[in-house]
């Protein structure tokens, strides 16, 4: 008898990789269509940076250019990963509206923030203030895309509790 359920194991853990091949594939076909987005924010948010850090030498606005477009790059990568992650997550909880988009952009911006920190940028709020509330507004609105359909059911079933007491 052990030895079937050890073989039932295998077996679930090959049809369990099999389904998870497909998803990986397509996770990597979504990554590669944010590239264009990635590449914008890389130029934007970069070039943002140089500008704002730009009186306090060639060389210092170069730097918190590269730094603040490297930065853009990933980000832009991640974000929507992240929110649609937390938003899966808590669907139908307290909170579900709110914490993924000020949970990912509360992450984003402490690391922009260290980034910046440590490339010297010398006007770090000011150069980290708009990208971050640009994120917080595209985070919000996907969020609140995310969880329309979820938003629907629970304002379409009023005779069901919803957890309120």
């Amino acid at each position: 008898m052990r030895r079937e359920q050890l073989c039932s194991a295998r077996n679930e853990d090959n049809n369990t990789a099999r389904l998870d091949a497909p998803d990986r594939e397509q996770g990597m076909g979504v990554l590669l269509a944010q590239l264009p987005a990635a590449a914008a924010a890389f130029v934007m948010w970069g070039a943002w940076a140089y500008w704002i850090n730009r009186a306090h030498g060639h060389f210092a606005g170069l730097v918190a250019g590269v730094a603040q477009g490297a930065a853009s790059f990933t980000i832009t990568l991640i974000m929507a990963a992240a929110v649609t992650a937390l938003s899966r997550r808590l669907a139908g909880r307290r909170g579900q509206f709110l914490l993924p988009p000020f949970l990912t952009v509360g992450c984003t911006t402490s690391a922009l923030y260290t980034l910046h920190h440590l490339a010297g940028t010398p006007n770090i709020l000011a150069t980290i203030a708009t990208p971050s509330s640009v994120a917080l507004a595209y985070c919000l609105w996907l969020n609140f895309r995310l969880s329309r359909p979820t938003a629907a059911a629970a304002l379409s079933a009023p005779g069901e509790s919803h957890g309120h007491r």
